[in-house]
């Protein structure tokens, strides 16, 4: 027996065909933050046996979460099956992570295939289709032994010669076997334009030699904006699918045909409400993560709709249950008019820089950390300090509306080329230049800069080192940065049109960005320079380009080097634009380093990770991570101010911190001068820990 389960989030849309004997199964498309979800859900990553990757933007998660795994147990559990032009970007950013070879496609002649799986890509429409094993009519021993067929040598000469005479009566082994089961063709069609032509031919394919499909219509992540757009499209692909069928298909009605849409929500898990719901309420840092809820619906109210938790199971021939579909009734409406805002105890208005924690677990996500971010947020910009998988969604979830804005971020600073920190870079990017902001500076390894091309995405690359300085001026609507290493210096100017209309943030009250609007104009160069690259984005060469005045500096940034793996880097981060200046100390993954404590000598904040504790100090040797002790040892060197630890490893739901630190957690706003005791935040952890339902 099988079973269609829908997974969704914010992000996107994916479908698992479950084999219900064995428990394993087939995913058909993904979104960010599977790895998380799948953990949240306790959907076993160890039986996923294929992973169908239909654009582009499913690579990173489709990546992330089969090798963890594979790397994990040293053999490759799960392949792949994509298209030739999705192919080139899945090498282009393994080159990026590395660990390929834990990542291999799915062959349909293998002896331990899971179905026969076709996928093809045709006028921006990807079609995948899976025909599932028939089960063959078996013998009955029940049936036979009512004509008093009971015993081994008869059932044995029953099965080889396939008859049998019994009190002078001839029987056929085909009276005694149970009825074949046959199972309907499943195909998901994801569009991946909005200029795309749905293939009839293809849908005639599909019916061939079947006697029931089940077709599923989904959009690839990040391929719209706006839900109006979305399901708006996704409804016109379906009329238009029907419409094709009943014109140009003969013989149509031969074939039992569902069709759904598969729209994007989201179900908190229940772990996770079990902790916010203990733990916010004694603890007013943290913020209470918003729950996606999809908007025009209306487009959809005469669609069959599937969303998450949406189950289908089929026992063969036209016997098909459906549990949690979607309805649109009269509640659904009302919470559509509704603002999707939930407004918090804490109303005061924040003018300094703060930053939040938006993923502080080590390596992978669990059920309560995702993986490495921090947001420093200020009026003037934002810069993001690392972007692990699925830290689009974590800012919105911070942000009222459901809906950040990107056109806020500057910067985004990569410490080091592990996937836990780097992958969550594409989307997040992407969505900066949909608002207009294209010309980010990503500060990054250089095997990344393939990868960002071939995805379309513009931005400003510089490559890390130990001796890189890089400070931001702004006059006006006017932008400009200089950078500096031992060998060279260039200058950019950033023409852009500015639009402000706030005057202070509050994460605290969902308010985690400025209100700026921008779009890039004009970029300019003072000259060429070998550690910068200008990404799908034009640049003019002016060599009389000179910076602004340093009283316009916003931002400087600097580095040292870390002790991880080759080209890690540790960052100071200093907002100079207000009355006083603001400096914030991030260690990404390394070692005990004294030039981290060298630099970040009386910062107003120090981000230090602090994997394991005590006990592990062996572990955190052979992986080239710290203990939290040692992590202490560090800050009190660099006399520092405060320190928060991080990147925290998911054999631990709670950690011990010592006196005079704090323990970061997603969605923990710090704001300078206000450090919130947090007994009561470790004592409802400890709850939530030791809680067993």
């Amino acid at each position: 027996m099988y079973q269609i389960a829908i997974n969704s989030t914010e992000g996107g849309t994916s479908l698992n065909i479950v084999n219900k004997t064995t428990g394993e199964y087939l995913a058909i498309g993904g979104f960010e933050g599977m790895q998380r979800y799948m953990g949240r859900k306790k959907i076993k990553l160890a039986k996923l046996r294929v992973i169908c990757i239909c654009s582009k933007y499913e690579i990173v998660p489709a990546i992330s979460a089969v090798l963890t795994t594979a790397m994990h147990e040293g053999k490759i559990h799960t392949r792949y099956v994509c298209a030739e032009d999705t192919e080139k970007l899945i090498q282009e950013v393994g080159m990026g992570i590395g660990n390929l070879e834990f990542f291999d496609k799915y062959d349909n002649s293998s002896k331990d295939r899971f179905a026969d799986l076709q996928m093809e890509e045709l006028h921006n429409v990807a079609y995948v289709t899976v025909a599932l094993p028939n089960k063959k009519a078996s013998f009955s021993v029940e049936k036979a032994s009512e004509k008093g067929i009971v015993g081994k040598a008869d059932i044995a000469m029953l099965n080889k010669t396939g008859k049998i005479v019994k009190d002078g009566i001839e029987y056929l082994v085909d009276q005694f076997r149970n009825k074949a089961v046959c199972y309907p063709k499943i195909a998901v069609i994801t569009i991946l334009s909005d200029k795309y032509a749905v293939d009839v031919k293809r849908i005639q394919t599909l019916m061939a030699d079947s006697s029931g499909i089940e077709i599923f219509i989904r959009a690839a992540p990040e391929l719209f904006s706006s839900t109006k757009e979305e399901h708006k499209l996704l409804a016109e692909v379906e009329r238009e699918i029907k419409k094709k069928i009943a014109s140009e298909i003969t013989d149509w009605e031969k074939v039992n045909i569902n069709l759904y849409i598969m729209m994007r929500s989201e179900t908190e898990a229940e772990p996770v409400k079990k902790f916010y719901d203990k733990v916010c309420p004694v603890y007013t840092p943290l913020i209470r993560p918003l729950i996606y809820t999809p908007k025009n619906t209306k487009y959809l109210r005469n669609s069959k709709v599937v969303i998450d938790q949406t189950l289908i199971e089929y026992a063969g021939g036209d016997e098909v249950q459906i549990h949690n579909a979607w309805k649109r009734d009269k509640d659904s409406k009302e919470i559509e008019d509704k603002q999707d805002i939930v407004q918090a105890d804490c109303q005061t208005e924040i003018e300094s820089t703060c930053s939040v924690f938006l993923g502080t677990a080590a390596a992978v996500p669990g059920v309560i950390r995702n993986v490495s971010s921090v947001l420093v947020a200020s009026m003037q910009e934002s810069i993001l300090l690392d972007c692990g998988e699925d830290t689009g969604t974590q800012l919105n979830k911070i942000s009222a509306h459901y809906r950040y804005n990107y056109a806020a971020i500057s910067m985004i600073v990569l410490t080091h080329r592990h996937a836990d920190h780097i992958m969550g870079m594409f989307s997040v990017l992407r969505r900066c230049n949909v608002s207009g902001n294209t010309a980010v500076l990503v500060l990054g390894n250089k095997c990344i800069v393939s990868a960002l091309k071939e995805f379309g995405i513009s931005g400003i690359f510089v490559q890390n080192s130990a001796d890189l300085e890089v400070s931001i001026h702004r006059k006006e609507s006017i932008e400009y940065i200089v950078m500096t290493n031992q060998k060279e210096s260039v200058v950019i100017r950033i023409s852009q049109n500015i639009y402000r209309h706030c005057k202070s943030i509050n994460p605290l009250n969902y308010r985690s960005h400025n209100g700026v609007k921008r779009s890039v104009l004009s970029v300019f160069a003072s000259n060429e320079a070998s550690f910068v690259k200008f990404i799908n984005l034009p640049v003019k060469i002016d060599p009389s380009l000179a910076c602004a005045p340093s009283e316009s500096s916003i931002y400087k940034v600097s580095m040292c080097s870390a002790l991880h793996i080759h080209e890690s880097y540790s960052v100071l981060v200093k907002e100079t634009a207000g009355s006083a200046e603001y400096t914030v100390a991030y260690s990404g993954d390394t070692k005990p380093n004294e030039k981290f404590s060298d630099l970040s000598q009386h910062a107003d904040l120090m981000i230090h990770e602090g994997t394991f504790e005590e006990n592990e100090l062996v572990q955190a040797r052979m992986t080239q991570h710290s203990t939290i002790s040692q992590a202490m040892a560090i800050f009190q060197s660099s006399r520092a101010q405060t320190l928060f630890i991080t990147h925290i490893s998911q054999r631990y739901k709670t950690v011990t911190i010592p006196d005079g630190a704090y323990l970061a957690m997603d969605y923990l706003v710090h704001i300078p001068g206000t450090n919130y005791k947090q007994n009561a935040l470790y004592q409802a952890l400890k709850e939530w820990a030791e809680d067993k339902e």
